[in-house]
């Protein structure tokens, strides 16, 4: 595993073990399983557009899985990527990605993707399921 693989483990890993005890724990799994086919069908823009939007839903589970999954985004495209092209910029997520070159908005994708397989696995290794009926691991 490379340097990258293991920064990229260990900050999704330290994000799904944060939001394990929140009630919003269950819809972020579920919509960790979405976001990576949004992201190819829509775009990397698309996809978090929806997450904004998602986050200002009157369903409080819905809107608080949202924002965390968000937040989580940004806080590792924009922080915890080694020389991301995306630190200089100043801005939520989704501005930073309006505005930026097409390689950018390009390796943006990329690595939101990679990332995403990450909290993939350690949501589906720590967080409740539907069908579970309690928390896991």
């Amino acid at each position: 595993m490379s340097d990258l693989e293991r920064l990229r483990a260990g900050a999704a890993h330290q994000a799904v073990m944060e939001i394990r005890a929140m009630t919003s724990a269950r819809a972020y799994r579920q919509r960790i399983r979405s976001l990576p086919a949004e992201i190819v069908i829509n775009g990397l823009g698309q996809a978090l557009a929806m997450l904004v939007r998602d986050g200002a839903s009157d369903r409080l589970e819905d809107a608080a899985a949202a924002r965390t999954l968000m937040e989580h985004l940004q806080a590792w495209l924009c922080r915890g990527f080694p020389a991301s092209p995306l630190a200089a910029r100043k801005g939520p997520l989704v501005e930073r990605i309006t505005t930026c070159s097409d390689a950018t908005y390009v390796w943006a994708g990329v690595e939101a993707q990679a990332y995403l397989r990450w909290l993939k696995k350690f949501a589906e290794a720590y967080l409740a399921d539907a069908d579970d009926g309690g928390r896991r691991g």
